[in-house]
């Protein structure tokens, strides 16, 4: 069963801030400073110079939570940086396809080192996909899927490496659609009775799920019964457990797409034996009667003759 989700384990919170998960790279605008907490009352507790670089390790409403000076971490508003790494946003029309073309900078000219590099990238990408289809709990989904961010972080970070853009681009792509649908769990956690095991309900004015649908049309196959606006109209219904089975299969899809524009190790052909090995083998065939004396005649003759 594709994307499993166990009863009894959606009380289960993993502590992560939402975002759209990959860790780019930005620069802080002139006063930029980081706060305590995601709010313009909160502490100042970093005061940025102007073009100072920064991870973006999260996303909550419109700042960035940040890393910086080594561990410390702290929020930005996003109007006071600029990204560095472009971070493109997904939206398939149709699961298991992809709007943005990985180009061939992905080409057999790659060096080995940065051809086992994008290998290594792939595999946690698959085994998370792999471990989607036995299905696990909220809390384990966390875990697999910063473990597997990590990895990925690790294999393809190397200064020595020549990883072409568009790979780095559609592997975070990638990760904002497990992201989004850990985000989409998350928010099935909280509404409680509005939900049963396949099936939620919500308003046209939730945010997250209009978004959510804005961001991947193809969720919207999973609405069973639309939802009509308004305070004393009905709410909409949609298939939230098939909805995170598609986000999966979709981040799967595009996964195995990414892995065919690697291009495979290159091949060495093994050296030809040595006329004097070939001849020994030969004898060998005739002395266990393998072969017949006309056989091994015929045989050496043209052996012979790449002398």
């Amino acid at each position: 069963m594709r994307g499993k989700i166990l009863s009894g384990t959606g009380i289960i919170l993993f502590l992560l801030t939402p975002s759209s998960w990959a860790l780019d790279i930005y620069q802080a605008k002139e006063g930029a400073v980081a706060r305590e907490k995601a709010s313009v009352d909160a502490l100042i507790i970093y005061h940025f110079k102007a073009g100072e670089e920064f991870k973006v390790i999260g996303k909550e409403g419109e700042w960035l939570q940040v890393r910086f000076s080594s561990k410390a971490t702290g929020y930005v508003q996003q109007t006071e940086a600029e990204t560095l790494v472009p971070h493109p946003v997904s939206s398939p029309s149709t699961p298991g396809t992809s709007q943005e073309a990985v180009s061939a900078s992905t080409s057999p000219s790659l060096d080995p080192k940065t051809r086992d590099a994008m290998e290594h990238a792939l595999r946690p990408l698959r085994l998370l996909a792999a471990a989607m289809e036995t299905g696990m709990n909220y809390q384990q989904y966390g875990t697999r899927l910063v473990d597997a961010k990590m990895e990925v972080e690790s294999a393809i970070g190397g200064q020595n490496l020549n990883i072409p853009s568009d790979f780095k681009r559609e592997i975070y792509t990638i990760f904002d659609i497990y992201q989004d649908a850990r985000l989409a769990w998350e928010w099935k956690t909280r509404q409680g009775t509005f939900c049963d095991r396949t099936d939620c309900s919500y308003s046209r004015d939730d945010s997250f799920v209009s978004g959510l649908f804005s961001k991947y049309p193809f969720l919207r196959s999973t609405i069973t019964q639309e939802a009509p606006g308004g305070i004393f109209l009905p709410n909409g219904i949609w298939a939230h457990s098939r909805a995170l089975s598609l986000l999966w299969a979709e981040a799967k899809a595009k996964t195995e797409k990414l892995a065919g524009t690697v291009p495979p190790p290159p091949t060495t052909a093994a050296p030809p034996q040595a006329v004097e090995e070939r001849l020994r083998n030969l004898k060998n065939l005739l002395d266990k009667k393998l072969i017949t004396k006309d056989e091994y005649e015929k045989k050496r003759a043209e052996i012979l003759k790449d002398l």
